[in-house]
């Protein structure tokens, strides 16, 4: 009868020991799970903010050849035109 306690007893400490390695490995599942969300929501944050800098760099390069030309347009015209 004492093999079978003995035997009942390790039966019971490994599956406690089981137990605590299985409850850890979910909490550190459960982690990464919830890193990877916020990697992916900070990097999908990440290209709106790119995308809205590739627009507004657009818009800012076609300001300036707008400028450029209209600028340059009015200087020949008034060389041109002068009379001096």
């Amino acid at each position: 009868m004492k093999i079978f306690t003995v035997e009942s007893a390790e039966n019971d400490s490994v599956r406690y020991l089981l137990r605590q390695i299985l409850d850890r490995m979910q909490v550190r599942i459960e982690r990464i799970d919830e890193q990877r969300y916020k990697d992916e929501k900070e990097e999908e944050m990440k290209n709106d903010w790119m995308l809205a800098a590739a627009v507004l760099d657009r818009i800012c390069a076609f300001a300036f050849a707008i400028i450029l030309v209209a600028g340059t347009v009015v200087f020949i015209t008034l060389i041109t035109t002068h009379h001096g």
